[in-house]
């Protein structure tokens, strides 16, 4: 188990974004996104959220991932991940942050306490979704030379 929770906070580090997440970013994301959200609130000011899997199904779960921009800066601040569990409805807001160990720690202590299934649905989904962004980039590298 602990090496999948290794496997999953190396993820972000694969990505190219050069925003460094805040604590404010990332408790927004975990804590004050749901409520806006009952509140109808919508989203924190300075930002958006662009959604980019909707309710995509792995076991008895499904998976919404969002990027968290952040206006000023044209820059993804942080990844949302919206887990639910079919049966019961349970809902879990995950944060993955970028550049800051700090919060890629809490990340990683946060997913530890997942329920087991949950977090094996988890590792696959994103194991499945960060696989096909980087053959997805590799492939444009490798046509992009073809054609010169």
């Amino acid at each position: 188990m602990k090496t999948l929770v290794c496997l999953l906070v190396l993820c972000p580090l694969l990505s190219k974004a050069q925003h460094i997440t805040t604590d404010v970013e990332y408790n927004y994301l975990t804590k004050e996104y749901k409520t806006d959200l009952v509140e109808t609130k919508g989203v924190k000011p300075g930002y958006r959220l662009d959604k980019l899997i909707w309710e995509e199904p792995v076991d008895n779960y499904t998976f919404e991932v969002s990027s968290l921009i952040k206006l000023d800066e044209r820059q993804v601040a942080g990844i949302l991940v919206v887990a639910k569990t079919k049966a019961t409805g349970n809902i879990s807001y995950i944060c993955i942050p970028f550049g800051d160990q700090d919060l890629l720690d809490r990340y990683a202590s946060e997913l530890s306490t997942l329920e087991t299934p949950l977090l094996k649905a988890y590792t696959l989904f994103t194991t499945i979704y960060y696989s096909g962004l980087i053959a997805r980039d590799k492939n444009t590298e490798l046509n992009s030379k073809l054609i010169k």
